[in-house]
């Protein structure tokens, strides 16, 4: 170690998926103010003690809006447009395709809006048949929420 060196800003460990993971997990539970004792033995349970330690590490450094760009998600201009409906209109349409990103908008909307900082906010996605909530859904929400159970 230099002189210097103490001196030198630290900088975010380099985002991998199990760090994401962990980010993200984390993230989820402070948002609504408090973590408690059951959330963090739920975190214990998924990872080692040091994999917590980076993640955290790498939330000192890095901003949740910047985070969410690391991860790519960023909608299409269609979805850029249902985006934009104001949070005071209770209902909208938004048809389309298959495979147009009906689900995917809606799935991450909260993150979007910053809904899952709201303590007690709930959201509920409804299909006809289980294994297309599975297909889609479910895929993404694991891929974007933490896995809390």
């Amino acid at each position: 170690m230099g002189l210097f060196d103490m001196f030198k800003t630290k900088q975010a460990p380099k985002l991998d998926a199990k760090l994401g993971f962990a980010c993200a997990m984390i993230y989820a539970l402070e948002s609504d103010g408090i973590v408690d004792e059951s959330e963090l033995i739920r975190l214990f349970e998924i990872f080692e003690a040091e994999d917590l330690e980076i993640a955290m590490d790498y939330m000192k450094h890095v901003k949740y809006e910047d985070f969410l760009k690391e991860k790519n998600i960023k909608p299409h201009p269609v979805q850029e447009e249902f985006l934009s409906i104001p949070d005071d209109v209770f209902e909208a349409l938004y048809g389309g395709a298959a495979y147009g990103g009906k689900s995917w908008i809606l799935t991450l909307l909260p993150l979007f809006r910053g809904f899952y900082k709201f303590r007690g906010y709930k959201g509920i996605i409804l299909r006809n048949k289980f294994p297309d909530l599975e297909r889609e859904i479910i895929r993404l929400s694991k891929e974007y929420y933490p896995k809390t159970g």
